[in-house]
């Protein structure tokens, strides 16, 4: 009860600067601070110490479910890529496409092209594009339909599957949208 008001902590602030032996907290529990100059040493009760722990930790687990469950929920599905596949020219050569053909709406490109992905007879398509404008970021309906088509065009996806990362970035902001193509 004595600690329910320190929610209201500068008023709490102000009873203590007013009379440094009780707060609001004391008024309203009835109770004072009595200053002790020898106090009695006390043994720690070592079960209610424990039962507090795992009180504890159990609350923090339980209100981090929530957290962990919308996490998850934004997780792409891992394509298992052959990393040794890695094909630096393609990559570049897609860095120079993406960039001229959508100069208009795109800063830069950032393409990684793996020829292979384990059990399948693909490609695999890594790609970040960096818009150059918000509104082109904000009416992302468009600008993807222009993207996928070139995207559709360069890299079929009987041929590819392709992930690609759309970022706007400003000053003290980041904004990203990402989409799975197979």
């Amino acid at each position: 009860m004595r600690n329910i008001p320190i929610v209201f902590w500068p008023l709490e602030a102000v009873f203590v600067l007013a009379n440094p032996k009780r707060r609001l907290g004391d008024f309203i529990a009835g109770t004072r601070i009595e200053y002790v100059e020898y106090p009695e040493k006390t043994k720690m009760d070592w079960p209610k110490f424990a039962i507090a722990v795992f009180i504890a930790i159990g609350f923090s687990f339980l209100m981090s479910l929530p957290f962990s469950f919308l996490g998850s929920m934004h997780e792409t599905e891992k394509t298992p890529y052959v990393i040794e596949s890695l094909n630096d020219q393609k990559s570049e050569e897609a860095n120079v496409f993406f960039t001229t053909q959508l100069n208009d709406l795109i800063k830069k490109a950032d393409f990684k092209i793996y020829d292979n992905i384990q059990g399948e007879d693909r490609g695999y398509v890594a790609g970040i594009l960096y818009f150059k404008y918000r509104e082109d970021y904000e009416d992302f309906e468009q600008s993807e339909s222009k993207i996928k088509e070139l995207l559709a065009k360069k890299y079929p996806l009987e041929q590819y599957c392709c992930f690609i990362k759309f970022v706007y970035k400003e000053p003290g902001s980041l904004n990203t949208r990402q989409r799975f193509y197979k």
